[in-house]
């Protein structure tokens, strides 16, 4: 350590102390003060070396304007605690390149109200794993939900299978359907009709005994055959 010099208040003046040695038990420097110096307050004093923390520290020095970003940088300041969101906030700092996912997620930045379609969609957040059950309610998704067409025209009729085993359609020109048909066996048939295709027979059919029905899906009338087990049995239908 160099010697030093201290304002005696009382008479105005500095004195120089010394540098005589370091404490063996603290290992603080030691001082001795030495003949006054004749120096008055407001005179300057020749100072050689670079000035310790120590020494900047004791007064402080104004600073006029703001520091440039070289000056801000030529010595890094020690920080301690976390910033506040305010003091984050006071100086814009420039980021060049994007954050990656371990910047982004190194502090918790605290978020006021919630945030707009635009600003979720603002940056792409991987997601790891399947969302639960709960993640997928937490935000109401709007679904699209096609127009459902409802039919307008109603077609019913009676056929009779007049000879056995040989099928007929239930209505000779294509007529299309929005919804389908249900067909059903007459109440007094003594045999058993067979519902289905163009290829539609016994081995095959989907079978109605007297008074039973069955609804079919289809868009077109003409594509219903029936069969019967016997001669002249008599189908009803229906369909939209």
């Amino acid at each position: 350590m160099a010697d030093i010099y201290r304002l005696n208040e009382e008479v105005g003046k500095y004195e120089k102390w010394v540098d005589i040695g370091t404490d063996p038990i603290t290992g603080n420097t030691v001082y001795a003060r030495a003949v006054a110096a004749d120096i008055v307050v407001g005179d300057t004093i020749a100072v050689t070396g670079p000035l310790t923390n120590t020494e900047i520290r004791a007064t402080a020095l104004p600073v006029s304007g703001p520091l440039t970003d070289t000056q801000i940088r030529a010595t890094a300041l020690p920080v301690s605690g976390p910033l506040t969101d305010t003091q984050i906030r006071a100086t814009a700092l420039p980021v060049s390149g994007p954050l990656t996912d371990t910047q982004i997620r190194a502090t918790a930045l605290p978020v006021s109200g919630p945030l707009t379609d635009t600003q979720i969609r603002a940056t792409a957040l991987p997601v790891s794993g399947p969302l639960t059950d709960t993640q997928i309610r937490a935000t109401a998704l709007p679904v699209g939900v096609s127009t459902v067409t409802l039919p307008t025209t109603l077609l019913n009729g009676v056929i009779t299978v007049t000879t056995a085993t040989t099928r007929v359609p239930l209505i000779g020109a294509s007529t299309p359907l929005v919804s389908g048909v249900t067909v059903k066996a007459a109440a007094d048939n003594t045999g058993i009709i067979y519902v289905g295709n163009s290829a539609v027979a016994a081995a095959n059919g989907f079978r109605l005994a007297a008074g039973e029905s069955q609804f079919i899906e289809i868009a077109n009338l003409a594509s219903v055959y029936v069969d019967a087990s016997v001669d002249a049995q008599s189908v009803t239908y229906i369909a939209s």
